[in-house]
């Protein structure tokens, strides 16, 4: 009753005339065809009343829910994590990659993608991908930038689709790396070399064996890249 109630409102073109019954027509159940009997009738001049039968059919057409929709469209991620370390071998960010995996830190990562600097991780939560984010400035100097953009929006409902990106900069140095520090960096200097890059920077003067720690706040307020890597000295 309920689906025929449901048929008999979705009908076009009866404005002015009254639905006098409606009634089903069998058709084969696999023919997702759905057939109606529609009794319209009419006054006309001089309180005449006419009467006609009507056959509607209608086209049974299947569709996925929105959640199926995305996955079959490989489109479910709503945050993106974008590894990037500019260097000429990113040799700190194929470390850092062994390490996410040894400590199982990628259990929430839907699908990770190469690009020319770095990986794309995408994630269903913004939740996840911030709680990545976080977990790699912990094991890498890095500098963390977000930013959203609104794929469609829905008046009606008032619900939203909104993408996140978080942009983790690892900075450009790589283990045994050659610096020129910048003037006040450091207590050392200015030639260092990169003993250990972590959370923090490990840095040596060649001359005096002499090691300082950098944070990665102190790196990222006064950055420099190397003047030679492993490979050239």
């Amino acid at each position: 009753a309920e689906l025929l109630a449901l048929c008999a409102r979705k009908l076009r073109g009866t404005k002015g005339m009254n639905i006098v019954d409606v009634k089903w027509v069998w058709t084969e159940p696999h023919s997702r065809r759905l057939k109606l009997r529609l009794t319209l009738g009419s006054e006309v001049e001089g309180g005449i009343a006419l009467q006609q039968d009507v056959l509607v059919e209608f086209v049974v057409r299947t569709r996925n829910c929105e959640a199926c929709n995305k996955v079959a469209a490989k489109d479910t991620w709503q945050a993106k994590v974008q590894l990037r370390q500019r260097a000429e071998h990113p040799r700190t960010l194929l470390a850092l990659e062994q390490q996410l995996l040894r400590h199982k830190l990628v259990g929430d990562v839907l699908e990770v993608k190469r690009s020319p600097d770095g990986l794309d991780c995408h994630f269903r939560r913004r939740q996840d991908a911030q709680r990545f984010a976080s977990r790699i400035t912990a094991l890498a100097p890095c500098k963390t930038k977000s930013s959203s953009s609104l794929v469609a929006a829905n008046a009606k409902t008032g619900t939203s689709n909104v993408r996140h990106v978080f942009l983790v900069e690892v900075a450009p140095l790589c283990r045994d790396d050659l610096v020129l520090l910048p003037k006040g960096a450091s207590s050392i200097g200015p030639l260092a070399l990169v003993e250990k890059v972590g959370g923090s920077l490990h840095l040596v003067d060649p001359v005096t064996s002499k090691s300082v720690e950098m944070t990665a706040e102190a790196y990222w307020r006064n950055p420099f890249s190397a003047i030679a890597s492993r490979r050239q000295l």
